[in-house]
């Protein structure tokens, strides 16, 4: 618990010093501010749960999950760059679908939510406990693998065990 507080303390004086850009005359005011927004994340955040598994897994997964997403998304946003271009008609076809998280925590269901986001033509536009309602731009899509290629990777940052693969 102390160190999830320093870090947080950490970070919020690294934005505060970044709001006020480096002003020495505003630094004082941090001595109150500081502490106010670590205790507003506490209140809106509770309490941090315990995290399972190696931290050094955990590290290395996460320098997966960002790689992999920010190749997604390019190749991503060059096909819905080209799918919405293409004459005389964009090649797009929406449709809604359920996508159902398999990830047992609330926190992990809910970074797998906002990260959906980011692959190439879905968003998630609502949550309901595990399942998910995904807008996709088109038919074509391999959606679902793309998602559950998402959770597992997910679930080895949270230090989960990942979901089994869906048919």
């Amino acid at each position: 618990m102390m160190v999830s507080v320093l870090l947080r303390a950490l970070l919020a004086s690294i934005v505060w010093i970044a709001l006020i850009e480096g002003d020495a005359t505003m630094v004082v005011y941090g001595a109150g501010v500081v502490p106010a927004v670590v205790v507003a994340s506490y209140a809106l955040t509770g309490r941090p749960g315990r995290w399972s598994g190696s931290p050094i897994r955990r590290a290395r997964a996460l320098i997966g999950l960002v790689g992999w997403i920010l190749w997604r998304s390019v190749m991503g946003g060059t096909d819905v760059a080209l799918r919405a271009l293409r004459l005389p008609r964009p090649r797009i076809d929406p449709y809604w679908t359920t996508y159902r998280v398999g990830i047992e925590s609330d926190r992990g269901r809910t970074v797998v939510t906002l990260l959906m986001n980011l692959i190439p033509g879905t968003l998630s536009a609502s949550r309901t406990c595990a399942e998910v309602e995904v807008h996709v731009i088109g038919s074509d899509l391999e959606v679902t693998e793309a998602l559950s290629a998402l959770e597992a990777r997910v679930a080895r940052v949270m230090g989960e065990d990942p979901p089994a693969l869906r048919e």
